[in-house]
């Protein structure tokens, strides 16, 4: 499982695109510095050089294919698990990508895949994680591990331990084991939180009742549960 490290990169998630044959599952790309990195429905990505993780995994065993849905939530559980270590409190994950610290966002997630014809090739994990970084312009909901821990982490050293346990839970996937879900609810952002989002080109309004056994939200619509996929929700801001 190679590591390969750049300064500055366009993003890491696209060098996986264009080099994925060239490289093994689990490889990883990191960088110090994008200039072009994007977060999901191709929001900006921003970040100050040299002070936060940013990476890219990739997956080419097709045994994990089928779990495309698993991955983000199970990268988020890898993340929370991590900063938890460190002994942040107040940790807990947004559905489907985010991992919060006392409400503010402090890792964000993008799954993406790569398909020659009808066919996929492999599957990439992009995460951003806010360490060093103390000031968020435009970004009034941003936190970073300097903000909440106050104190400063060794970005190498951090690398690291991020990148053996986001390995180990998609190892311990691959086996079958998806103890992560578990780590979500316990620590679901949304629980029981009323959200406006769209739906089938409608508006709608629920309350969050949890998350199923497919990583799908389930929303208490006027006494009907909904079980919303990624592809099939937008939330609106708030």
């Amino acid at each position: 499982m190679k590591e390969i490290h750049f300064t500055e990169i366009d993003s890491t998630n696209l060098y996986l695109k264009k080099h994925y044959s060239e490289l093994d599952d689990l490889d990883i790309v990191d960088a110090l510095h994008q200039n072009a990195g994007k977060g999901r429905m191709s929001r900006v990505w921003e970040d100050s050089s040299g002070e936060n993780l940013l990476f890219s995994l990739l997956i080419k065993d097709k045994n994990l294919f089928p779990e495309f849905g698993s991955l983000s939530l199970l990268a988020a559980s890898s993340i929370m698990s991590t900063l938890k270590g460190l002994g942040l409190s107040g940790v807990s994950v947004k559905w489907p990508n985010d991992v919060m610290v006392n409400g503010k966002k402090i890792c964000g997630i993008l799954l993406e895949s790569v398909s020659l014809g009808s066919e996929m090739q492999a599957l990439i994990i992009g995460i951003g994680l806010n360490v060093n970084q103390n000031e968020f312009e435009d970004l009034p909901n941003a936190t970073s591990i300097y903000l909440e821990a106050k104190t400063g982490y060794e970005i190498n050293a951090l690398r690291e331990l991020v990148y053996t346990n986001v390995r180990n839970d998609i190892l311990m996937l691959k086996m079958g084991d998806k103890s992560y879900l578990d780590r979500i609810r316990q620590a679901n952002f949304l629980i029981s939180k009323q959200i406006d989002f769209t739906h089938n080109g409608d508006s709608v309004t629920g309350f969050v009742r949890g998350i199923d056994d497919d990583n799908r939200l389930i929303v208490e619509v006027k006494n009907e549960l909904l079980h919303l996929s990624t592809g099939e929700v937008t939330f609106h801001k708030g």
